[in-house]
């Protein structure tokens, strides 16, 4: 399950509808978007369609932008008398937890143990699907605890199978020796991306370099996927906004394998192409801060005999703040066996 996605549907739902004198969208309009006063996303859709001309149509404005407190629920985690972290069960979350969500819980989880410490990296391996409707665990062992390098691992059990495991470093922020950093790419900036629609379940805004979607099968394009992300009222909690680029380093790279090949997105994960995240690394270089606009630049690098590798960085304001790899079974199922 990709974080807030059934809160999100309700998110949406819930927030009150204004009627403007904007033109009402139609099923050939190629914009069903508008950037309000406060500079967020809104959806437009139409209250009362109608074949007649009156009365005439109100137009909802629906944030796309799924409130961080969404994000904040599916990171809370109960803690019993022997130090395990708990994930209670939703009969509504979806068939699998998403890899990116179990990484970005182990960071909550270690954040609560040791709040005072920074995180530095974490290498995150996935073995066995979690669902999400049943209960399911985080054991939280601290491996090392020194002033400038402390080391945890963190095990998530269901039904007492460990399905994924997780090695956390922690550091502080040390004087420079030496100082040089990946240049930002060259891309086209949040205000000039469209919207991207097919995001409307990760937490806060996105925005596509290019309009890509990496949903679509009817494309062939390099495997490279930019997307602009920021969240509006995270405020500056530091574990937070780590957890989030550690759920959104795993959402990006198995779609981006499969730009190159028409016929073939993400639209058909789970039905005829099978598509599983098995390890995932993300390095943290600086303090994010995703309240104002982060650049996530994704290339795959690899794609073959059923696997598929790719790297990715985040950019905050010119800076790299952050750098991902991903592995990831990419293989065949259904229609598309013997076309692979």
């Amino acid at each position: 399950m990709v974080v807030g996605q059934h809160v999100a549907r309700t998110t949406l739902l819930g927030f009150g509808c204004a009627s403007t004198a904007v033109r009402p969208p139609s099923p050939r309009s190629p914009a069903h978007f508008s950037v309000g006063a406060d500079g967020l996303l809104y959806r437009l859709a139409v209250l009362n369609r109608s074949k007649h001309r009156r009365p005439a149509p109100r137009i909802a404005r629906i944030p796309v932008v799924v409130d961080t407190s969404a994000f904040r629920a599916c990171l809370e985690l109960d803690r019993d008398r022997d130090g395990r972290y708990w994930r209670r069960g939703r009969a509504d979350a979806g068939a699998f937890a998403f890899a990116g969500l179990l990484s970005a819980q182990i960071v909550s989880a270690v954040g609560v143990e040791l709040p005072e410490a920074q995180l530095r990296s974490i290498a995150s391996i996935y073995m066995r699907a979690v669902r999400p409707e049943e209960d399911y665990s985080l054991a939280v062992d601290l491996l090392h605890s020194g002033s400038q390098l402390g080391t945890v691992r963190v095990d998530v059990m269901q039904a007492d199978r460990l399905c994924a495991t997780a090695q956390v470093l922690l550091g502080p922020p040390a004087p420079r020796l030496v100082d040089h950093e990946e240049a930002v790419p060259r891309v086209a900036r949040a205000a000039e991306c469209p919207p991207a629609s097919g995001f409307a379940d990760l937490a806060g805004e996105t925005r596509t370099v290019g309009g890509v979607d990496l949903r679509r099968s009817d494309q062939s394009v390099d495997p490279v996927f930019s997307a602009w992300r920021r969240l509006p009222g995270l405020g500056a909690d530091d574990w937070a906004a780590r957890a989030v680029i550690v759920h959104d380093a795993n959402a990006f790279l198995p779609g981006t394998a499969l730009l190159p090949h028409s016929g073939l997105g993400l639209v058909d994960a789970h039905n005829t192409i099978i598509a599983v995240i098995t390890a995932s690394d993300v390095v943290f270089h600086r303090s994010p801060r995703l309240e104002q606009w982060s650049l996530f630049h994704n290339r795959s690098t690899f794609a073959g005999e059923g696997w598929a590798f790719g790297r990715g960085a985040v950019y905050e304001e010119g800076r790299l703040v952050a750098s991902y790899s991903q592995q990831a079974m990419l293989r065949p199922q259904g229609p598309h066996r013997q076309a692979l």
